[in-house]
């Protein structure tokens, strides 16, 4: 196991823990019923009983973002409903629209573009970020090619440059991976950011 995993597991036990001691508390705050863990990572996040994420975070990006699309909704990200500053120590609470993850078949055009971008972008590594890959393949053509040899990959591929795109504005880089991702009315939409 690597330390970055390790520690990113050690994190979140402690982070789960430390949460549901306060879970009471929020969900008086929110008017909403917590009925299951969905995931942690720079936060946890849960499923509330009327079908919305209510999100504990300490992430600046995801706070801009969200602080951004409060008010203003974009098809590409949940809707947000509300968000507070939990403590004065970086901690905020967002109540969010849930959104599916993707299936398995947007999972491997995912993939497959993702793929095509590293090649395109001649990456050492295949471990850079999505993001970045983005970067590097706008505007040299390679939209062009994927309408002449990929079709069937352009749609996830102009949904990801818009989403980068609206973000891109409140934050420099997205936390874009396939897990992050749910699928509604045909378009991508970024979840956890």
């Amino acid at each position: 196991m690597k330390l970055n995993e390790l520690y990113g597991n050690v994190l979140n036990e402690y982070l789960e823990d430390d949460f549901r001691k306060h879970l009471p508390r929020i969900e008086d705050m929110f008017g909403v019923e917590v009925i299951k863990t969905l995931g942690e990572s720079s936060g946890v996040a849960y499923l509330t009983s009327d079908n919305k994420v209510l999100k504990i975070t300490s992430s600046d990006g995801e706070v801009k973002v969200s602080g951004k699309l409060m008010g203003n909704p974009s098809k590409y990200f949940p809707e947000i409903y509300k968000m507070e500053k939990l403590t004065n120590n970086g901690w905020y609470v967002i109540l969010k629209e849930f959104i599916p993850t993707i299936n398995d078949n947007i999972k491997k055009i995912f993939k497959e573009l993702d793929s095509y971008m590293s090649e395109w972008a001649e990456h050492k590594y295949p471990d850079e970020l999505t993001s970045h890959k983005l970067i590097d393949v706008r505007d040299t053509g390679f939209m062009d090619f994927l309408n002449e040899e990929e079709p069937h990959l352009v749609q996830i591929y102009t949904d990801l440059n818009n989403i980068q795109q609206i973000a891109s504005e409140w934050v420099e880089i997205l936390d874009i991976h396939e897990d992050n991702f749910g699928w509604k009315n045909n378009h991508l939409v970024l979840f956890d950011y």
